[in-house]
């Protein structure tokens, strides 16, 4: 395919560039000069789209005057910019894609929306990038111009990845490589909704090559990932470049009597009943259908923190507010995380608590069908292994409990419980994480854990945690007879 890409040195035009690329496409990039360089074999035009002309002047320096099969366009700032485009175009190529936003929608965006909600006023020839939502809805008024039944509108909404440039995803990266307490927003299963870049490339392309038209949301389905499993991705990543990082979750209340309002402060959460809610829950059913697939956010998270070794974090972008919490709200969140963690403490079980442990089980684990507990199995288990045992405490008395089940080889999980009272508090989390240290300090190197089929209140503590079932494997057993 012919592809041209105006814009492709950062973050989603740089993820195009390398798809197509990698898929052998004939590939042409438009970008300024002044924020990096195409890859080898990328023909390279230089034009500024603010100047006049100088976008006509570059595409008509292309090899026979320049024709492609398919433009994709990743502008943000004046529509007038995108309207030129198009009308230089709209004879020179057969299918414009449009990187748009979900902010074009408008405000608050309300839970569940698809497409067809109402959208902001915009201007296809308007001068103005100061605001963003105008901006991006006038942009996909000059593309509707020009190319009405021959383009694609990607209204993106989170979007993250390697290289990227707003900095969300790598805030949090960065603060967990720095180990210790981590504030961590809740609840921790609170669904997420994004892209990876890479992802968001490739359906891009796909629709390209098909002649996909429409408008789309496109993002990944709400709950690919929630703020447990992308922080835990978070805490993984990192955990072989610095100190120990502990997740300590807080509460949607507690998070706001430390002052901070979430998306910004607090980089990809937000409030479950704010009117940021709908950032995380918009109806991506048209583009799953036409093809949109996204990786494990584990992918994704480790991913990012390699390029961000290898490479650093570019300079910020002007035209976002910074992230992070003000000097006086992150020490609000800090204070309650060293609060919260001191009340809830880990340790491994002794004979002593197996009586305490087994009543525990009788009103927290949610198996009513499984064989009888057996004391005495429990304090051999101990025998065998004191740290196999690991309960959760507060206010002295157990709130939670997991089995870490190492046999030199393979690392298995069960018996996780957590007081009925005390669940969506991260403790279960935590124990998990618990866990997964004790295995990469013996030197394991997965870790796998007996959960229930019907069981759906396990299935989205350890989905969270970033476990996911593995289809080809079941469990077969035998009862040993005395």
């Amino acid at each position: 395919m012919r592809l041209l890409v105006l814009g492709g040195t950062r973050f989603v035009g740089r993820a195009l560039v390398a798809e197509a690329v990698r898929r052998g496409d004939d590939v042409t990039v438009v970008h300024r000069g002044t924020t990096g360089s195409a890859p080898p074999g990328v023909r390279t035009l230089l034009a500024d789209r603010r100047a006049p002309g100088s976008l006509a002047e570059a595409l008509a320096s292309a090899p026979g005057g320049g024709e492609w099969d398919a433009v994709v366009d990743t502008w943000s700032a004046e529509p007038v910019a995108v309207r030129d485009a198009v009308r230089l175009l709209r004879d020179r190529t057969g299918h414009y894609g449009y990187v748009s936003s979900r902010s074009v929608y408008r405000w608050p965006p309300q839970p569940g929306a698809d497409e067809d909600a109402p959208v902001v006023d915009g201007d296809a020839g308007g001068t103005d990038a100061a605001d963003y939502a105008a901006a991006k809805r006038g942009g996909e008024l000059a593309v509707l111009e020009g190319f009405a039944d021959r383009s694609l509108l990607a209204r993106a909404g989170l979007i993250l990845g390697p290289h990227e440039d707003v900095g969300r995803l790598p805030w949090w990266l960065h603060r967990t490589s720095r180990g210790g307490v981590v504030p961590a927003p809740g609840p921790p299963d609170l669904p997420l909704q994004y892209v990876d870049a890479r992802d968001l490339a490739a359906w891009l392309l796909d629709a390209a090559e098909r002649a996909v038209t429409g408008t789309f949301n496109a993002v990944g389905p709400r709950g690919h990932a929630t703020m447990s499993s992308l922080l835990g991705a978070c805490r993984a990543a990192v955990a072989q470049d610095g100190p120990a990082a502990e997740l300590v979750w807080l509460t949607p209340r507690e998070v706001a009597a430390a002052g901070a309002t979430g998306w910004n402060d607090l980089p990809i959460w937000t409030p479950p009943d704010s009117d940021l809610a709908g950032l995380h829950h918009g109806d991506v059913s048209a583009a799953q259908e036409a093809g949109l697939r996204c990786r494990p956010v584990e992918e994704t998270v480790a991913d990012t923190w390699e390029w961000l070794r290898a490479e650093g974090m570019p300079a910020p972008r002007t035209d976002r507010p910074p992230l992070g919490p003000a000097p006086a709200v992150d020490r609000a969140l800090a204070e309650l995380a060293a609060g919260a963690a001191s009340r809830v403490t880990l340790r491994p079980a002794v004979v002593d608590d197996v009586p305490e442990v087994m009543a525990f089980w009788g009103r927290a684990a949610e198996d009513a069908h499984r064989p009888a507990d057996s004391t005495a199995a429990v304090e051999r288990l101990l025998a065998r292994d004191s740290e196999a045992l690991v309960l959760a405490e507060a206010d002295g008395r157990i709130v939670g409990t997991v089995v870490v089940g190492w046999d030199g080889w393979r690392c298995h999980l069960y018996r996780l419980a957590v007081d009925p009272e005390r669940r969506r508090q991260g403790i279960g989390a935590r124990l998990i994480a618990h866990a997964e240290e004790r295995f990469r300090s013996l030197g394991g190197t997965r870790s796998d854990a007996m959960v229930l089929d019907d069981n759906d209140l396990a299935h989205a503590a350890w989905r969270a945690a970033g476990y996911a079932p593995q289809s080809e494997w079941s469990r077969w057993v035998k009862p040993l007879g005395g």
